[in-house]
């Protein structure tokens, strides 16, 4: 993400989403950040009801650092987590 300059897009797509899904009041939400290889952190848990605050507190913690994380098959261990 950080070699494409895509993070803004992403977060847009992000928000548009967690958007649609609230107003649609199609049940729960979940959000988790992946990068390098075991690198995966959940920023929005099912159980948690999601409100601006936690939208805010979740995009803030998306950094889009790392280098390319495809290579280091990062998405298997986001789908196996």
């Amino acid at each position: 993400m950080s070699e494409s300059c895509c993070g803004d897009v992403a977060v847009e797509a992000l928000v548009t989403v967690c958007r649609a899904v609230s107003q649609l009041e199609m049940g729960s939400l979940a959000v988790a950040s992946f990068g390098t290889k075991g690198n995966i952190n959940l920023l929005h848990d099912f159980d948690s009801p999601f409100t601006a605050e936690a939208g805010v507190k979740m995009v803030s913690n998306l950094m889009f650092k790392q280098e390319n994380t495809i290579a280091d098959e990062s998405v298997v261990d986001l789908l196996n987590y």
